[in-house]
């Protein structure tokens, strides 16, 4: 029974960290204003709330009365900020006006289409470059699919970029890395750099199973200038 309740412990404290994190805030370019979703369980509220650093002042720009998991980003000009409301099987993607916190979706997509997987942590939560939003994805059909799904942040539109297995992204100043889980048992993996102005994979390398060990994602980072990884996994001695 006491190891039931602790293992019970561990998870909770483990959703409660993931969640924490999957929500992380997000500075806006010049670095004056934060944005970070909030929920506020008494009053049954959720939404994106912004910091400004200079006057020292939070500002509900986002509310709802749906309980939601929110992750929010700035788009590089710093005039809007997209958030991702997911909420069972659908994602709405809006984009609200800091300022006044006027906001329109620009697209709901529903578990029928190209889902985007759900926030975690462990992922890269969005890739902003420009007018486009990259996020990881599954498409659902027959077999599942595994991707990045492209949204243009001014109409909504969507594309969907295939990758070899389930993804991971990492990102170091404006260089970003990617690992797609290779099918196997055990799993190998493709390690490669991510371009999201061309929405370009580039394979570097792939790890046979046996070579990348257990896989936790699998995990990787990437230095400055994307000349180096290293790839987080497990191996029994």
């Amino acid at each position: 029974m006491a190891n039931r309740e602790k293992a019970l412990g561990i998870l909770a404290v483990a959703a409660v960290v993931a969640y924490a994190l999957a929500c992380r805030p997000a500075w806006n370019p010049d670095s004056s204003q934060v944005a970070f979703p909030f929920a506020d369980e008494d009053a049954k509220v959720w939404g994106v709330a912004t910091y400004d650093v200079k006057v020292k002042e939070c500002r509900r720009i986002y509310e709802t009365r749906e309980s939601v998991a929110i992750q929010a980003v700035w788009l590089p000009s710093g005039e809007s900020v997209i958030v991702l409301v997911h909420q069972d099987k659908k994602l709405d993607v809006v984009r609200l006006d800091p300022k006044n916190g006027s906001h329109k979706v620009l697209k709901s997509i529903t578990d029928a289409g190209d889902m985007p997987v759900e926030p975690s942590p462990l992922l890269a939560p969005v890739v902003s470059q420009g007018r486009y939003l990259w996020l990881i994805a599954e498409k659902k059909g027959t077999e599942k699919v595994h991707g990045l799904l492209k949204i243009d942040s001014p109409t909504g539109e969507t594309e969907f970029v295939r990758t070899a297995g389930s993804t991971f992204l990492a990102q170091n100043g404006n260089n970003y890395a990617y690992t797609a889980e290779l099918p196997g048992d055990p799993k190998g993996v493709e390690v490669g750099t991510f371009d999201p102005a061309q929405g370009r994979l580039r394979k570097i390398r792939t790890f046979g199973g046996d070579e990348a060990g257990d896989q936790e994602g699998p995990l990787v980072g990437v230095n400055h200038d994307a000349s180096r990884f290293v790839l987080a996994s497990c191996k029994e001695p």
